[in-house]
């Protein structure tokens, strides 16, 4: 076995520097690299040594803090291995894999394993921020965002994120998650600022490797200007954007340290050479910890910190990733865009999570029978997809990122959502939706009042408007479709003063200016009637308040117009309306239309099987366009064929059907499987929502929610009959 684990490892760093040994012209560092001598290789190692062991060491103490106690070889196995299995795998999740793996054997839970990491890249994470808080001061003087490079969306949404934090804590969240976690003593107070001490060590070791080769290269730039600059490059390098750091490293160097006068072959090979001793370092340490240890170490109480810890991550992981779920980012690539979201890291945890609690309690007990083998015949027809567009056009970067990779990161939101409901059951269920609307609400308030506050003279605001408002879904449409799957909530629970969270949600979804926003909202509602989860008058006084919210829009900054006019005796220019133009113009029809028949001429080609995952969009890439299918049902049969299409929509057709059966004999979870998938049926026609994961997050929630009658709802059955 010994053997096996030391074959695994060689194997992992062999294909870890393959991975970067591919992208590399050596040819174009041979003559730098020859320039650093073997003393400042040897204090590069040393560095980087000195860094392993005291990350091992926090590892170690950290997890004393938490109640389990391991020897040092226990920990460095852990650190290593996470750190190898990470450097060729999705960071994270290849580090929690394999730490998890190596601490369960000395009794430690993967729930606190997650903890510990948690905990352990927070402290790292504070510190690098500081560090490179101080260095950009000292190297550019003073540190400013340029709205025209992305500096007012990072103002957006550290503000709108800000918002919505308090406001979750406020009013859904923060007793449930206080009463859950470990009490602030002086032991956890010292042991804060001691893990972040080390984390302070260990950053400066990390810089001493930087400027130990970049010193070689560079001897004429001052230690300190290089010190300054390599805490920049260890921040972009930490981001996890990237395997392992690989390539935004070598980016960041070359960008940071040429302000310096350090040329772009130095700088790449200081960048790549820390990426590769760092990686022979952590590797030559893993070989050395997979020696077994003959006593096996016990936590000091394992069954309580277990239960606790948990419970903990079961309810703050769903919470978290509803939140987050509505920040979405594009990032840019060599063939696109990259659509990836703040909840994403969130939800791989929550998913592996799931999937571990599944194998050590019974199986989960959703609300459609065979639920499980419909997913697994969607998955093997999105392979599928993806396979025969491969064989038809070869690997695209946005076949493969964007929807292979994104398939089950979907999964991963459902099963997030489904964590907190087998964890809590009702009371996760409320605690998940209520966070839910809470943020769509909080982010629609964000925007508008910004929106209305430009608009009545704050021109300094300009940069921070977006027109229609967007949230932070960047697109439209797509808020429009977060804030129907809010309106579904509310239409679905029973919560007081239902209507005017119901009328300030419409009123959300008229100002996106979304149509199909607009037919879904109607079809959402009429269906709402027909299961009884509302009835004409709530939604006539929805109606009005969500009047009463749009016209704000219109009357605010008119107000405020009069007021000075009146200060200053004289007119000034009229405020165009702020509704005038909301609505997408003739440009957006047809651009949809384009897609919508090129859509059906490619499923008329290929019927059965489809052309094949990203094969519609690589041909409009070679026309020089970037334009997606407008429609999830046409997409698929343009794509997928019809095999697939029955493949992903029938679980969702089933769902419907056994639901809608049941008729006003409903639960919360029933009611808003019904509304959630008529929305999106609607809604989806005319746009590509299968990837949204607002719907999958409450679609694996609802579904985890065991069928029951509640007294309304009895009550409400008897009258009928």
């Amino acid at each position: 076995m010994k053997y096996v684990r030391l074959l695994i490892s060689l194997l992992l760093l062999a294909v870890a520097t393959w991975v970067v040994a591919r992208e590399t012209d050596w040819t174009l560092v041979s003559s730098t690299f020859t320039r650093v001598s073997w003393a400042a290789f040897v204090l590069t190692i040393l560095a980087l040594l000195a860094g392993a062991l005291l990350a091992t060491l926090r590892l170690q103490w950290i997890a004393r803090d938490l109640g389990y106690r391991l020897s040092f070889r226990d920990a460095l196995a852990g650190f290593t291995y996470g750190q190898v299995l990470g450097a060729v795998f999705f960071q994270l999740a290849g580090q929690l894999l394999a730490r998890s793996t190596v601490l369960a054997r000395r009794q430690v839970p993967p729930a606190a394993t997650i903890l510990i990491t948690g905990y352990e890249r927070l402290a790292a994470l504070f510190i690098s921020l500081l560090l490179a808080t101080l260095a950009a001061s000292y190297l550019f003087g003073a540190i400013s965002l340029d709205y025209r490079q992305g500096g007012s969306a990072f103002i957006r949404i550290v503000a709108g994120g800000t918002l919505v934090l308090i406001g979750g804590a406020v009013f859904v969240w923060g007793k449930a998650l206080i009463s859950q976690s470990l009490p602030i003593t002086r032991h956890t107070v010292g042991g804060l600022a001691r893990n972040a001490a080390l984390s302070l060590a260990i950053q400066l070791f990390t810089m001493i490797a930087y400027v130990a080769l970049a010193r070689a290269l560079a001897p004429n730039i001052p230690i300190v200007q290089l010190a300054a600059a390599s805490a920049l490059v260890m921040l972009a390098a930490s981001v996890p954007i990237s395997l392992a750091g690989w390539g935004i490293r070598e980016m960041s160097a070359i960008y940071v340290l040429g302000t310096l006068g350090v040329s772009a072959n130095a700088s790449f090979m200081i960048a790549f050479s820390i990426g590769i001793l760092s990686l022979a370092v952590v590797g030559t340490l893993a070989l050395i910890g997979l020696r077994e240890t003959a006593a096996t170490a016990k936590p000091s109480a394992p069954s309580a910190h277990s239960a606790d810890y948990s419970t903990l991550l079961d309810t703050a992981l769903p919470i978290a990733a509803a939140t987050a779920v509505f920040f979405q980012l594009f990032l840019p690539v060599k063939s696109g865009l990259i659509s990836v979201n703040l909840a994403d890291p969130v939800v791989i945890i929550g998913g592996c999570l799931f999937v571990y609690n599944h194998f050590r309690r019974p199986p989960p007990r959703w609300r459609l029978p065979y639920f499980n083998v419909l997913i697994c015949l969607a998955t093997v027809a999105v392979a599928a997809a993806y396979l025969h567009g491969y064989s038809q056009i070869g690997w695209t970067q946005w076949a493969f990122a964007n929807k292979l990779t994104g398939w089950p990161i979907l999964l991963c939101y459902g099963a997030t959502g489904a964590l907190i409901v087998y964890r809590l059951r009702n009371v996760g269920l409320e605690l998940l939706l209520q966070t839910f609307v809470v943020t769509s609400l909080i982010i629609f308030v964000f925007d508008y009042a910004i929106s209305i506050a430009y608009w009545s003279g704050l021109q300094s605001l300009k940069p921070l408007v977006q027109f229609p408002i967007e949230g932070f879904s960047q697109n439209r449409n797509a808020f429009a479709f977060q804030l129907l799957l809010s309106i579904c909530v509310i239409l679905a629970t029973r919560w007081p003063a239902k209507a005017l969270w119901l009328g300030a949600a419409i009123a959300g979804v008229i100002i996106t200016g979304s149509r199909a926003g607009y037919l879904a909202l109607c079809a959402v509602l009429v269906v709402a009637i027909y299961v009884s989860s509302t009835d004409w008058r709530q939604i006539l006084v929805a109606a009005v308040a969500a009047t009463l919210v749009v016209a704000i829009s219109e009357l605010v900054p008119d107000l405020v117009q009069l007021i000075r006019n009146l200060m200053a005796s004289q007119s000034g220019p009229p405020i165009p309306s702020y509704m005038a133009g909301t609505i997408s113009g003739a440009s957006s029809d047809t651009e949809r239309l384009q897609s919508l028949v090129g859509a059906w001429r490619l499923f008329l080609a290929h019927p059965v099987f489809g052309a094949g995952l990203g094969v519609f969009m690589e041909e409009q890439v070679q026309r020089g366009s970037m334009l997606v299918i407008h429609s999830t049902p046409l997409w698929l049969l343009a794509e997928f064929g019809t095999v697939g299409f029955v493949a992903l929509v029938v679980p969702v057709v089933m769902i419907f059907r056994t639901e809608i059966l049941r008729a006003r004999a409903l639960d919360t979870a029933g009611r808003l499987l019904i509304l959630t998938i008529a929305g999106f049926s609607v809604m989806s026609l005319v746009h590509e929502l299968l990837y949204q994961r607002t719907f999958w997050i409450l679609l694996g929630a609802a579904m985890a929610m065991p069928y029951l009658i509640t007294a309304p709802d009895r009550d409400a059955r008897s009258k009928d009959t």
